[in-house]
């Protein structure tokens, strides 16, 4: 039930994030960021949608690893969750 939720949540705002990404809203990095992870964390099927990805770009790779080593303290399960993720 609370890996549906979270599933949920993060799919809502991934999609909220990449809608608002073309606009001067700040923040919207941070929030697909955040809901990749919470993805991540409820969902092996994302979690390997993401390593693959990260593996096939680059770009995408540089970007996940910046991230997880600026996550704050408090918010450092984030950055684990997105280690877990870094291609082989």
């Amino acid at each position: 039930m609370l890996n549906t939720l979270l599933f949920l949540i993060g799919l809502i705002g991934l999609i909220t994030g990449i809608v608002l990404t073309p606009t001067p809203v700040p923040g919207t990095t941070l929030l697909i960021i955040v809901s990749v992870g919470l993805l991540i964390h409820s969902s092996s099927r994302a979690e390997k949608l993401i390593r693959a990805l990260r593996h096939r770009y680059d770009a995408l790779n540089r970007l996940f690893t910046k991230f997880e080593d600026l996550a704050h303290p408090k918010s450092k399960k984030v950055g684990e969750t997105l280690k877990k993720t870094r291609p082989k």
